[in-house]
């Protein structure tokens, strides 16, 4: 085959694909035309389209809408000119064309009043395209709020057409990210229950971009926080998202969900225990095992950050399940997540019940790499294993004195400059001597510390500055006696 052929099958090819998604838009835009108009105007609009579709426009165009036209037809021209110009150019471009403030302060009341006004749908969908896309430029989104426009484009979020719905909520989360008067959209829109509607219109979905794009929308509403929405929403809306990680296998879906779920949904624990009554847990942590899934390291970061909330909120079957994960990911040479996110994630459940405290330090291959880390004067880790040294659980402090864990504190006493940590795990100590002399009969209290161990014990005791840590390094002594 010549260059000359395949260039000519490859024309024909996106003449093919392109002929295929202007009959898609033709159709979409039919169903915005009601069985209740007569089909010669349904003919009128759809050869507008059609005619206006790979037209030209001129400054001269734009600069002449003045969507005035009574005569409906002459009005739908203007707006698909208006549409076209905003698809196929920048909008930095009105600048160079006259589009400045001063021909906004006419042409959106008139948009405003139009989708106020018409009955006619394709009209109410083309206009809210419009308005979302105008609202992105300068202060244009200024002119939409005075107009009560955010009131009027949450009415059609009750549109009977579906498009209409979506397409208001597309042009409300735009005005909501990018406007200038963006806070006071977000504000109108949560106090006014568009929300609410926006959740109605998502329970009612299938289509992932669809869904994506609603999940986008309240991303941008809600970006400053849930300020105005009812407990029952959130709760609502929590479940819904938790529903669609559960349902959908989408990618995009996933991922939208988790966004919305960690940076919009505050993290208290009544929230975070319905996200894990929802059963997402095990979904989660599937994708996190599976490394050729986007959604893998997304889902290990929102995991992280459930369990940091306080591990308690995980039931220990759930705490399980992520250590057996944790473990795979670190034996995971080619891992995309870090070696440290994972052990900084197990750290967590040092924040959980003693039932966690048990199945972390059983896992030896995750408890060994984190012991590591706290003979590395890791201080977060360090605060971590405080958190084990205090439990009251005999199989937990066994399993701490059988791993050295009171000579690796007390070697790490000199090195500390921090008198809060060196005070907690003083009290770490003073709770394994109790638990031994008291829970674990077969070890001799006395034979744990070494002399030259005892000694800066006694030097804490009798040269520390600090009251409460004399008073600490006291007890300890008290117990050795």
């Amino acid at each position: 085959m010549s260059l000359n052929d395949q260039e000519d099958q490859f024309q024909n090819v996106n003449n093919l694909e392109l002929d295929q998604d202007q009959a898609e838009e033709i159709q979409v835009y039919k169903q915005l035309l009601p069985d209740t108009i007569p089909k010669k105007v349904v003919d009128q609009f759809i050869q507008i389209i059609e005619s206006h579709q790979f037209k030209q426009i001129s400054a001269n165009d734009m600069i002449n809408i003045k969507l005035e036209s009574e005569d409906i037809m002459s009005l739908y021209v203007e707006l698909v000119i208006l549409k076209n110009y905003l698809t196929k150019y920048d909008l930095d471009e009105y600048e160079d064309i006259g589009m400045n403030f001063l021909n906004a302060v006419l042409l959106i009341p008139r948009l405003i009043h139009i989708i106020k006004t018409t009955e006619i749908p394709l009209i109410q969908y083309d206009v809210l395209w419009i308005l979302g896309n105008i609202a992105t430029f300068q202060s244009f989104d200024r002119l939409i709020i005075q107009n009560d426009g955010i009131d009027i484009i949450l009415q059609q979020l009750n549109s009977t057409y579906q498009q209409i719905q979506l397409q208001a909520s597309w042009t409300l989360g735009n005005i909501a990210t990018v406007g200038e008067l963006e806070q006071v959209c977000r504000d109108q829109v949560r106090q006014k229950g568009g929300v609410e509607q926006i959740l109605k219109l998502l329970s009612k979905l299938n289509d992932p971009k669809n869904i994506e794009q609603c999940f986008w929308c309240l991303n941008n509403i809600c970006a400053d926080g849930i300020t105005y929405l009812k407990e029952e929403t959130v709760k609502n809306l929590i479940l819904q998202l938790c529903n669609f990680i559960n349902n959908y296998d989408d990618e995009i879906i996933i991922q939208s969900c988790l966004e919305v779920l960690s940076e919009i949904i505050p993290s208290t624990y009544e929230n975070n225990l319905l996200i894990v009554q929802s059963n997402i847990v095990p979904k989660l942590l599937r994708l996190v095992v599976n490394q050729q899934r986007k959604t893998s390291v997304k889902s290990f970061e929102f995991l992280c950050d459930l369990f940091e909330s306080g591990g308690q909120v995980c039931d220990h079957i759930l705490s399980q399940k992520f250590l057996d994960v944790a473990e795979k990911l670190l034996k995971n040479e080619n891992c995309r997540i870090k070696r440290m996110n994972v052990l900084t994630c197990c750290l967590s459940l040092c924040k959980g019940t003693e039932k966690q405290y048990k199945q972390l330090i059983e896992n030896q291959i995750i408890f060994q790499e984190i012991f590591r880390q706290v003979q590395l004067k890791n201080n977060d880790f360090i605060k971590s294993f405080v958190n084990l040294a205090l439990s009251k659980d005999r199989d937990v402090i066994l399993v701490l004195v059988n791993n050295q864990i009171i000579s690796n504190f007390i070697k790490l006493f000199e090195q500390l400059h921090d008198n809060e940590l060196l005070e907690e795990m003083l009290r770490g100590l003073i709770n394994i001597f109790s638990v031994v002399k008291s829970n674990i009969l077969e070890l001799n209290v006395k034979q744990l510390i070494n002399d030259s161990e005892l000694n800066q014990i006694n030097q804490l005791f009798q040269f520390h500055k600090v009251q409460s840590l004399r008073v600490c390094a006291q007890n300890i002594i008290q117990y050795l006696e």
